[in-house]
């Protein structure tokens, strides 16, 4: 491995500003940082030439036990000997830790929970990874309004969610002291497979209103647990069910915001090009009437 540099030498030199004819290029969720989610405002890359907001990769790198990538793991800087590789010290580092503990490292969809979804690729996993722990850092408590607008509901989009979701929350109740039993999991993956298989296929393509999403979801699951438990089930809907209704609501809405905002950038271009085409012949009649009266 080669000799690697200094935490803070990697955040004061390492991190470099993304041009504005790259950011150019990028379309559709690359246009968001893959750490919160959100629209790049000061996006940079790393030597791995992932982009991330400055802001967002700085605080995740200075996260004790932390030198790698968020998107693909590669080391980017050396640890210090003396630094706890496994720290659960506040909300943050505990979140951090149950996404390791569940496997969500790029390149580990074998070794997850699928809930009957078809496997995401590993860019749209990864993503997801981040976005899921963004939430459960920052996110008001479920029921409290999320976001304020529309919200389109694309279970494909989604899929790489649930699974993440579905996988995190075990995980992160573990560290916080409440381990599922046995019974619990089980029930917890068949929770998880009807919100997919059966909720949001059934939403899918709809436009909700984001402010009462989770409670449109969370009626239709209340009417397939009226279905299943008169057969001698005990399903029930808890708060970590909650969370990832929520989540997915608030995903959904984040697509529609970068739908309208692909949208809209294509309208922009299609005038500037009609603009053009339309002064390109005038520039090429003036040069040609020019021409002429030499002659």
């Amino acid at each position: 491995m080669p000799n690697l540099t200094t935490r803070a030498n990697f955040l004061a030199n390492g991190l470099v500003p993304v041009s504005a004819t790259t950011l150019a290029t990028l379309t559709g969720e690359d246009l968001n940082c893959t750490v919160c989610s959100d629209a790049l405002s000061e996006p940079v890359k790393t030597p791995c030439q992932h982009i991330f907001d400055k802001k967002c990769i700085a605080e995740w790198l200075e996260m004790p036990g932390e030198n790698t990538c968020p998107s693909c793991r590669e080391q980017l800087f050396s640890m210090p000997v003396a630094e706890p590789t496994n720290p659960v010290v506040n909300r943050q580092q505990q979140v951090f830790q149950a996404v390791r503990n569940a496997g969500l490292g790029v390149h580990q969809s074998l070794d997850l929970e699928m809930f009957g979804i078809p496997t995401p690729s590993d860019s749209d996993m990864t993503r997801a990874a981040s976005g899921a722990a963004q939430y459960l850092i920052f996110a008001r408590p479920p029921y409290m309004p999320q976001q304020v607008g529309p919200a389109t509901v694309n279970a494909h989009i989604l899929a790489a969610h649930v699974i993440t979701m579905g996988n995190l929350i075990p995980a992160l109740a573990a560290l916080q002291n409440r381990s599922y039993s046995q019974r619990q999991q089980r029930e917890w993956n068949v929770m998880t497979d009807r919100i997919y298989n059966l909720v949001l296929a059934d939403f899918d393509g709809q436009n909700l209103d984001a402010m009462v999403m989770p409670a449109q979801l969370l009626m239709k699951m209340r009417e397939y647990l009226q279905d299943v438990n008169q057969y001698g089930y005990g399903i029930d809907l808890g708060r970590d069910t909650d969370t990832l209704l929520c989540y997915l609501t608030q995903v959904s809405f984040q697509y529609r915001a970068d739908e309208d905002r692909n949208r809209q950038q294509a309208a922009r271009r299609a005038v500037e090009e009609a603009r053009a085409a339309r002064r390109q012949p005038r520039r090429e009649g003036r040069h040609g009437s020019k021409q002429c009266a030499v002659m």
